[in-house]
């Protein structure tokens, strides 16, 4: 398998009342395409600025990070706008959902975005809604949905643009343990499909549903917890 993440000596850097907080130190590893994979480590471990930087929504301070080949360590904000809508589908603990907007037009926002016409969105929304298990609630909206449900729709509006990789941010943080399992088994299948899947957690049950695990802690790879 080719790579689609190849992280170099990443390190991130905050000021902080004129000193500087060091996020991560020098972060390296690769992510292979198809892998289905967790990044796991308690609060204040820099597993929260690992995902900024892995989702382009935020720049290392030195070091290399390639996007399918492609060196994103230095592009703009402009630059890094089209590649999360191109190539990163996110799915949040929580939900992130037009709360007055139906199902259906929440899966159909990113293709909005990337100006798709009205009837190749409408049918890859219902597609992807029946995919997750959610083709009779289509016209609800997130306030009519239990949490798990919020969630499928979630996962589906992030598939939208067809996406190289899936981000998730504590998907099951906010869901007890039955629609957990629910929302890993549907993540579990994507990849199965070929889809490349990365969970950001601190959760061990939840990491220890993927094939690998990447620990960190205090800024820094470890071997474990």
């Amino acid at each position: 398998m080719s790579k689609i993440i190849q992280m170099t000596d990443i390190v991130k850097e905050y000021p902080f009342k004129g000193g500087v907080v060091n996020a991560l130190r020098g972060v390296s590893f690769d992510i292979e395409h198809g892998e289905f994979l967790s990044i796991m480590g308690p609060s204040g471990s820099g597993k929260s600025t690992l995902m900024h930087i892995i989702g382009c929504l935020d720049r290392p301070t030195r070091g290399m990070y390639k996007l399918d080949g492609q060196d994103v360590s230095t592009h703009t904000n402009d630059e890094l706008a089209v590649l999360r809508n191109k190539m990163i589908g996110f799915v949040f603990q929580s939900y992130n959902l037009l709360p007055k907007t139906s199902a259906l037009r929440n899966v159909e926002m990113p293709m909005i975005y990337a100006k798709v016409n009205r009837k190749e969105r409408h049918n890859r929304a219902m597609e992807l809604l029946d995919l997750v298990g959610l083709s009779h609630r289509v016209h609800h909206i997130p306030t009519e949905m239990s949490g798990g449900e919020k969630q499928r729709v979630s996962i589906a509006r992030s598939l939208a643009n067809d996406p190289d990789f899936i981000l998730a941010d504590e998907p099951t943080g906010n869901l007890d343990s039955k629609m957990s399992d629910e929302i890993m088994g549907i993540l579990n299948t994507l990849n199965k499909q070929g889809k490349t899947i990365i969970i950001v957690t601190h959760e061990h049950d939840v990491a220890l549903k993927t094939k690998r695990v990447i620990y960190i802690k205090d800024g820094l790879l470890t071997e474990k917890l």
